[in-house]
């Protein structure tokens, strides 16, 4: 009867195939998301280097990495923790998916990102209030 649910639940897949595209996907999923916001940083980046300062056009390529990043390490999160739920459930009729990782490194760079864009924000608005003194 077990076997017939974990076959109704997995489609009929074995459990090691099941578990090794549950992490194919979770690998999938957060390099495609490093690999945006790598392109978004170069364009950040390339869109300072052709003003030579923090212009409203960096500071808007900028914010859509800002608010990429946010995604991307929600939707990152939220992936990974459904598939640590699944286990969990799967694991109580002794159909577990294995061990569950975390994407670290796209973590990392996503929160290093996101903490940067939020940086150059705050030193625009800055630069911008101590213009209007002088």
């Amino acid at each position: 009867r077990l076997s017939s649910l974990g076959d109704s639940l997995t489609g009929g897949v074995s459990m090691s195939a099941a578990a090794m595209c549950s992490k194919l996907v979770l690998s999938f999923v957060s390099a495609c998301l490093g690999v945006g916001a790598c392109v978004l940083t170069l364009s950040a980046l390339r869109r300072y280097a052709l003003d030579g300062e923090l212009s409203d056009a960096v500071v808007g390529a900028v914010g859509r990495l800002s608010r990429f990043c946010t995604i991307a390490l929600a939707a990152m999160l939220l992936l990974s923790a459904a598939l640590a739920v699944l286990n969990m459930l799967l694991a109580r009729s002794g159909l577990g998916l294995g061990s569950v990782s975390f994407p670290v490194s796209a973590l990392i760079y996503c929160f290093a990102v996101l903490l940067g864009a939020r940086f150059i924000s705050a030193h625009k608005r800055l630069r911008d209030e101590n213009d209007m003194f002088i």
